[in-house]
């Protein structure tokens, strides 16, 4: 062994990045040592030989080489490599900690790097089922003393922050640090030994106290919010409350660093992109932002946040975890008296922020923001001599968004409409649909309706019918009835309708799922009802393979029906049942009560992937078991068009279809293919006319299934097909038939 080491230590010497063998000879000497020392006396004895062999040798030299002959213990005893499934392998930690030791003692910290990296495929791979954390205290030890010293600057961005963070959670061989190798070894070892946190935790914050944090340079609090970060992976919420706990002990002077900022935002960007509330850690970084405006020394701070908040929100799982709660009045101060170039710069960040959040399942969580602390900024911009032309676009956008404002904000400027200025088509559909959106939510709206009625897209005669009405919106949709035929072959008017009630699902939500008051709930259901009722119409078009408004809107009255019911009462159960059979008439009247019952039926195409997955279990199990051709029928009666509707429109397709393969597969299937052929063409007039393409994916794989069967019923389907062909336009004619042609080719040669 003497004379091994010798050789491996020249070798050492030479080439640090290369085993310890110069030739597979040498590797089967030491094999053979440890296999011939194991069976001859015992297990442990030759890591003792070993030990005693090295004990005054150089200590990298001997973690170098304890690493080489630990892997030949990943052999077993009839030289066999089986990895670290080898019941052979016994760490050597005595060896390892003594030598880390004398490492850690006055070592540079490229040489501590070194060494790291040379016992972490022991620590974090061979000898992790039998891993201690005491090496890593020990490692600890030597840090937490040098907390403020490291040969790599401090981070500078918030990007830069990121990715140092993500190497050491996820790519150790990218990380260039000491300090960043050892944070990532430390939480590879606790995520795969969970129990050994509590001792970590209490050497860490033992020697994170409020005075040891006060006396931390730059490279110090980088170091430790590094290792605290990188351990809330861990332990979330116990390491973010100790963040913020280890900000709190930094001196003011501290605090008002691009360091600190940067660094509390990356915070903040780690709570939001993993999902979580930012409620209790925003008070600190509001707090710093409120005094930060109180002193243009410090502005530079807010111009690098505002700049950051555009990241919190990109990395933001869901913006629903408090971002709002960022912007407060520091915003006014700022933007009141900062740069010019920087007060665009925020402006543009802000502008951003409001595209993302505008649509309807943010826009109800952050317009209580936008309306007291941007909108206010905006306004004091405006009085100023020079207001940039960001301070209209973004007036404009939260015209859209909150009526109040719309409403004002219309009225001063359309005021001097024609004779001060004119509007372009595109503006012209913009006051439009704002003040569609604003006589819909409010009541409070005759002047408005006076000046918007300047414009030119409205005909005169309906200018004159709403000028008239007391109620503008209720005398829109009852002029848009009032003739319908002829309306409908009015360009004018069609693009009024589609200006109008066309887009009402992008926006009308918010307002039904958080309300201000119940009468604008009342009200918006109740136009959209009249909408249905007087001109219903021009609201779709009968060529089109699907109905624009007719898909995205009728939801909202049918909605109003639901939430009327939501608390027991005698009277409006009443009215309930009364209107129910009037509609139930109506339905009789024009030919579809047989499909009232498909139409109030759950369809259970859209049932959740649990229950669905529990269904076609139970069905699966069934058909596997049964004999009985009754009950076979009985299924496939019940269940085979559903299942074909699960194919079309469910992400579980591809175990229906293999239930489907089973039934063809059946002993029974020759005496039930009547039924089977049945399924098929009831769901081709179902699905035919309004999910086309979904459904010839369904028939192509039918085809690959049960050929035969499909190529009989090609006949039926092509008279369905032509059916159809009458009531489209000729580019839905032409899709139709190469889909058709396709089917014939599926079906000639069975697959």
């Amino acid at each position: 062994m003497e004379d091994l080491i010798v050789i491996s230590k020249k070798n050492f010497k030479r080439y640090k990045d290369k085993p310890a063998f110069l030739c597979n000879c040498m590797r089967d000497f030491w094999l053979v040592i440890e296999v011939f020392t194991e069976r001859v006396i015992s297990s442990d004895i030759f890591w003792k030989i070993f030990n005693k062999a090295l004990e005054n040798e150089e200590p990298v030299f001997v973690l170098w080489l304890l690493q080489h002959i630990s892997k030949l213990e990943s052999y077993n005893d009839q030289f066999v490599e089986e990895g670290r499934c080898s019941n052979r392998i016994t760490p050597n930690y005595t060896l390892l900690e003594s030598k880390l030791k004398e490492v850690l003692l006055n070592a540079s910290s490229d040489t501590v790097s070194e060494c790291l990296k040379i016992i972490e495929p022991l620590l974090c791979d061979l000898w992790l089922k039998k891993a201690r954390i005491e090496v890593y205290q020990v490692i600890w030890d030597y840090f937490s003393r040098r907390l403020n010293i490291s040969n790599k600057q401090p981070v500078q961005t918030v990007s830069e922050c990121n990715d140092r963070i993500q190497n050491i959670l996820w790519s150790l061989k990218d990380c260039t640090n000491d300090f960043d190798i050892f944070v990532s070894m430390l939480v590879f070892h606790l995520r795969n030994h969970p129990t050994h946190w509590g001792k970590m935790k209490g050497r860490i914050f033992s020697q994170l106290g409020p005075n040891k944090v006060k006396d931390l340079n730059e490279i110090g609090v980088t170091h430790v919010f590094l290792l605290l970060s990188s351990l809330s992976s861990i332990n979330f919420e116990e390491l973010s409350k100790k963040i913020v706990t280890i900000f709190d002990y930094l001196p003011p002077e501290k605090r008002t660093t691009s360091l600190v900022w940067t660094l509390y935002v990356v915070v903040i960007i780690s709570h939001v992109r993993a999902g979580h509330n930012i409620e209790k850690i925003v008070p600190f970084m509001l707090q710093m932002l409120q005094d930060a405006s109180n002193n243009q020394r410090h502005f530079h701070l807010i111009k690098e946040f505002v700049t950051d908040f555009k990241h919190v929100v990109n990395y933001s799982k869901n913006l629903h975890l408090h971002q709002w709660l960022l912007l407060n009045t520091w915003l006014s101060k700022y933007t009141a008296t900062c740069y010019h170039s920087d007060m665009r710069a925020s402006l543009d960040v802000l502008l951003y922020v409001l595209e993302k959040v505008s649509n309807a399942d943010c826009w109800s969580s952050w317009e209580s923001s936008f309306k007291e602390y941007v909108y206010p900024a905006l306004k004091q911009l405006s009085c100023t001599t020079s207001p940039p032309d960001l301070v209209g676009k973004f007036c404009g956008k939260l015209c859209l968004l909150i009526p109040d404002i719309a409403t004002s904000f219309l009225d001063v400027v359309l005021e001097s409409f024609p004779g001060s200025f004119l509007l372009s088509s595109q503006q012209e559909s913009s006051v439009v649909q704002s003040w569609f959106r604003i006589c819909l939510l409010t009541v409070d709206h005759r002047n408005l309706t006076r000046n918007v009625l300047k414009l030119d897209c409205f005909p005169l005669p309906m200018k004159s019918h709403l000028r008239n009405s007391e109620d503008p919106i209720y005398a829109f949709i009852e002029y848009l009835g009032s003739d319908v035929r002829q309306h409908s072959h009015s360009a004018n008017i069609n693009k009024l309708c589609e200006l109008t009630f066309g887009q009402a699902d992008k926006w009308l939500t918010p307002f039904l799922a958080n309300p201000d008051d119940e009468a604008t709930v009342f009200r918006i259901y109740t136009y959209i009802s009249l909408a249905f009722l007087h001109c219903g119409v021009l609201l779709y078009d009968q060529e089109q393979e699907y109905f624009s408004f007719d898909q995205r809107t009728w939801h909202i009255f049918f909605e109003a029906i639901v939430k009327l019911n939501d608390v027991p009462d005698m009277f409006l159960e009443r009215v309930l049942r009364r209107h129910g059979r009037q509609v139930h008439a109506l339905l009789s009247h024009v030919g579809l009560a047989i499909k009232s019952p498909r139409c109030t039926s759950p369809r259970h195409a859209k049932e959740p992937d649990a229950n669905m997955l529990k269904i076609l279990n139970i069905i699966s199990n069934f058909i596997q078991s049964t004999t009985s051709l009754p009950l076979m029928r009985i299924i496939v009666n019940k269940t085979l068009v559903g299942l074909f509707e699960v194919i079309i429109f469910h992400p579980q397709k591809n175990q229906v279809m293999n239930l489907v393969k089973l039934i063809a597969s059946s002993p029974l299937f020759a005496q039930i293919k009547t039924e089977f052929n049945t399924a098929v063409l009831s769901v081709t007039e179902r699905q035919l006319a309004f999910n086309t393409s979904n459904y010839f994916q369904l028939m192509f794989a039918l085809a690959k299934v049960v050929p035969n069967e499909i190529k009989g019923l090609l006949g039926d389907v092509k008279r369905h097909i032509s059916s159809v062909e009458r009531m489209r336009r000729r580019d839905s004619i032409k899709n139709l038939r190469v889909l058709f042609e396709k089917l014939e080719d599926t079906v000639k040669i069975p697959k």
